[in-house]
């Protein structure tokens, strides 16, 4: 063999060794592509996840802090407006009856609305 074809061999032989390597070399690479997508999805995905957690906590809070204000402001009310201050002279023999009825129903109802009005909405 002369020196141009041990030339010419050695040549093809780095030549198909060199296409071998970018080959295997581009397909750990695609693999390492694909387990680096795979990776930012599973982010996305937990990331997303936590945004929606998060946006539903701040929701119930709000809700809470919502029905805690309502029913302080219905204790307000009925309070305001009890049976202790009202004439039930009109009602005759009846009125003591009535009237105590009455601020029962108004003291069972704030009794109920406590509980929402002393929610702990942390």
């Amino acid at each position: 063999m002369s020196a141009v074809q041990k030339t010419w061999s050695a040549a093809h032989v780095l030549f198909f060794g060199g296409l071998v390597a970018l080959i295997l070399g581009y397909g750990q690479f695609d693999k390492q592509s694909k387990i680096d997508t795979q990776i930012a999805i599973e982010q996305r995905k937990q990331d997303s996840q936590r945004k929606k957690e998060e946006r539903l906590k701040a929701f119930m809070l709000k809700d809470c802090q919502n029905r805690k204000v309502q029913a302080q402001a219905d204790i307000a009310r009925r309070m305001q407006y009890s049976a202790k201050n009202k004439d039930f002279s009109v009602f005759g023999n009846e009125a003591d009856v009535i009237r105590n009825a009455e601020i029962e129903s108004d003291n069972r109802y704030i009794q109920e609305r406590q509980a929402s009005a002393n929610m702990n909405c942390s």
